[in-house]
Parts: C-alpha cells; structure tokens; sequence
C-alpha cells in the first residue's frame, strides 16, 4: 500500500496551488482527479466538431511578484500570459461593456453608462481596491492562510493597520458595500457583480 503526507482531491486551480505549496514544503503529496487532465471547473467541452474552454470568466494572481506569475517563473512552466484588451465585453439587452486591463480606464468606462453616478462608482471601486490590495498581500505569503501557526498569528497582528480597510466589511455581504455607495438601484453594477 502506498502513502502519502497528504492527498488533494481535485486538479482545479485550487488543487494544483495546494498541492504545489505543499510539495515545495517538502511533503509527499498525491493529486487526484476524476477527469484526464487538469484545471477544475476551467475544463474543455465538444459541441459539433468544436472545442470550447469553459471555467473561470477571470483570472488573476499573474501580474509581475504574484503568486501564479512567481510560480511560472520559479518552476519554469513556460507559461505565457498574454493580456487581452478588452479582457471581456459584458453584454446585456441594453447595454454593452468592454471591460479594458487597467482598472482606471474601467471605472471611467463604466461611469459612461446610462444613469450612473460617477462619484459613487469611483467611491465603490475604490473600496473594493482598498479591500483586493490588503488581501492579495495574503497570498505574497501562503504562510499567513490558514491553517495559522502561532508565528503566523503574531504576523497578522503586526500587519493589523494594513487590514483596516477589510475590517468594516468582514463577515457582510457585497450588497452591503453596494449599498454604502448608494448603488443598489443601478442595475448595471448589480449585472457586473452577478457576472464576475
């Protein structure tokens, strides 16, 4: 019988960081998945003759210092990643947006929009990239994910000032931010955050 230190259930992007992480720790790790080949939910499908990518809408953790760009770098994967501009075009009966790389020019985009407020939307997004910068230092150093260890603890302590935009929105719903911003009625903000 063989064993192993720990065995990861599923070859999703998720699965593939774990058990990556840990094996760079020095355990013995086995990966399984049920289909033939890697990437979770992001699979392929057949439909007359074609072949489809279907999965995660974005994808991020590329950029330069960030965990899957490091990892690339690191292992010598030979991954190229190549940023589309626009990332993707959301769609509606009523309205259309091409979603471009740089977050600004987002923003700006989207206060172009029938009916929006532009000073609530640049308020809300930048919440949110108050919220995503304090966290994606989380991921700089998978050491500060939990399971925690006691030096992890005192870590996140000594980090507890970078943390202050996150606190006032732990444990409430993104309706609740939303709604901060006087944004709950303006229903192309209510699609957008529906799609991604």
């Amino acid at each position: 019988m063989e064993t192993a230190d720990v065995v990861v259930i599923g070859a999703g992007f998720g699965g593939l960081a774990t058990a990556l992480r840990l094996a760079e720790l020095g355990a013995d790790v086995v990966l399984c998945e049920t289909l033939r080949y890697p990437g979770g939910c992001a699979s392929t499908f057949k439909r007359s003759g074609y072949q489809f990518e279907a999965g995660a809408t974005l994808f991020s953790g590329l950029g330069d210092g960030q965990l899957f760009s490091t990892w690339n770098d690191k292992w010598n994967l030979g991954v190229r990643f190549d940023t589309l501009d626009p990332l993707v075009e959301l769609r509606t009966g009523q309205w259309s947006l091409a979603i471009p790389p740089d977050p600004d020019s987002f923003v700006r985009r989207f206060a172009e929009l029938p009916g929006a407020d532009p000073e609530a939307l640049r308020a809300f997004f930048g919440t949110q990239r108050g919220v995503a910068n304090a966290l994606w230092k989380l991921f700089e150093d998978p050491t500060l994910l939990p399971p925690l260890s006691g030096g992890a603890v005192l870590r996140h302590l000594g980090r507890t000032f970078s943390y202050a935009p996150v606190v006032r929105w732990m444990g409430r719903p993104l309706s609740d931010v939303v709604s901060s911003h006087g944004l709950t009625d303006w229903e192309p903000l209510r699609v957008y955050l529906d799609a991604v």
